[in-house]
C-alpha cells in the first residue's frame, strides 16, 4: 500500500493523509513554543475565545470539551484536593500530553 491508502486503511476513511499533513502543517510553525506555551498555562483559560481558537487549530477536541464543561467540572469536583490538583494541571506534561489528566477529568462529565 502506498502511504494515502495505508491511513486510508488504519483510519477507516478517506483522504487521512492529506488531513494528518493539515494538522501537522497547523501546528508545526514558527510560533510552535509560544503557541504551545500558551496552551499549556492554564491562566491563559481566561482568554477563553483565544484559548478554544488555538485548541481548534492543534485539534485538541478533548480540551475543548474540558474547557466548555469547566463550570461542570468545577461543581463535580467539590472539595477533592486530588482532583482539584489534576484540574490545575497542565495539558501538556515533559512535553507530551497529559493523558491521566484528561482521563481523570473526562469521567466527570
Amino acid at each position: 500500500m502506498i502511504a494515502d491508502e495505508f491511513w486510508n486503511f488504519l483510519s477507516g476513511d478517506t483522504n487521512t493523509m492529506n488531513q494528518l499533513l493539515g494538522i501537522i502543517n497547523s501546528i508545526a510553525c514558527i510560533e510552535f513554543k509560544e503557541k504551545y506555551e500558551f496552551l499549556n498555562n492554564p491562566s491563559n483559560k481566561s482568554n477563553r475565545k483565544a484559548y478554544i481558537q488555538q485548541l481548534k487549530k492543534w485539534n485538541l477536541f478533548s480540551e475543548i470539551l474540558l474547557v466548555s464543561n469547566e463550570e461542570r467540572l468545577l461543581k463535580a469536583i467539590g472539595e477533592n484536593s486530588g482532583l482539584i490538583r489534576k484540574f490545575n494541571q497542565p495539558m501538556f506534561k515533559k512535553e507530551e500530553y497529559n493523558i491521566e489528566r484528561l482521563t481523570a477529568l473526562i469521567q466527570l462529565l
